[in-house]
């Protein structure tokens, strides 16, 4: 599925995420993440996920501000 990000941003903790305009015309936010590919030079690869799908825009948008506050990691 082919989404097109609207805002990307990244948190206080530095944590990536993406406000969203799914196909279907609703909304999303995901995150990016790191994980092990053991296909891929290097073994690591960055892929979106969602944190939230299928929503409209002003609680999308409520979501993703929530998100960019963020916990400071110590």
């Amino acid at each position: 599925m082919k989404v097109n990000f609207i805002e990307k941003a990244k948190n206080q903790a530095g944590t990536t995420y993406g406000l969203a305009l799914l196909p279907n015309g609703k909304f999303g936010v995901y995150i990016l993440k790191h994980n092990y590919a053991g296909h891929v030079r290097g073994g690591i690869v960055a892929s979106w996920r969602y944190c939230l799908k299928d929503v409209d825009e002003s609680t999308a948008r409520e979501i993703f501000q929530k998100k960019l506050k963020g916990k400071v990691k110590a």
